[in-house]
């Protein structure tokens, strides 16, 4: 087949897929008790027919079933697949699989904050950010080591935690000493 990456190219890709979402953040998710029993009502409203025995470990091939099926849970259970988990649903008993695991919700920075009494003595985590700002900081008198310079706050869930300071482009930087 001309034209498609090899095995371990693929799976260099995936990796790379994998590891980029180190932070970001995730919807907290406690699965329901009955999980199976409601994949199964679910997988037999979606193919009109009643279950047998062996119900779990039917294959999903067809694309349009996969996409129903899929979705139904997705709103059944209130919580989404990641695109990067798709590929791993083949039978009935990886959507169940998928659906009784339970999501913290925490990035793994956030989770060494809320442990940090039993890190190592050698790892310090500081939960919360320290900006200089010229306009509200006393320290060194105000004085900015990067006179003339802003701090600049970009992405939506940054600006929400951090405040960006954007000073005055005047020549030249001279600052008074009290």
């Amino acid at each position: 087949l001309v034209g498609l990456p090899s095995k371990a190219l693929a799976r260099s890709a995936l990796h790379s897929l994998k590891d980029r979402g180190f932070c970001r953040p995730m919807k907290p998710y406690k699965p329901a008790e009955d999980v199976e029993d409601k994949v199964k009502v679910v997988y037999e409203e979606v193919l009109g027919q009643k279950a047998d025995s062996s119900w779990l470990q039917t294959p999903i091939n067809e694309p349009l079933l996969k996409f129903r099926l899929l979705t139904r849970c997705i709103s059944e259970f209130g919580h989404d697949i990641p695109s990067s988990e798709l590929m791993n649903v083949k039978c009935l008993d990886d959507v169940v699989e998928y659906f009784s695991t339970p999501v913290e919700g925490l990035s793994p920075y956030e989770s060494l904050v809320q442990r940090k009494d039993q890190l190592p003595k050698n790892l310090h985590v500081i939960p919360n950010y320290v900006r200089f700002n010229p306009e509200t900081d006393t320290f060194f008198g105000g004085v900015n080591a990067y006179p003339g310079t802003s701090t600049i706050v970009t992405g939506l869930k940054a600006k929400k935690k951090y405040k960006g300071y954007t000073s005055s482009p005047t020549w030249p930087y001279i600052t008074t000493s009290t």
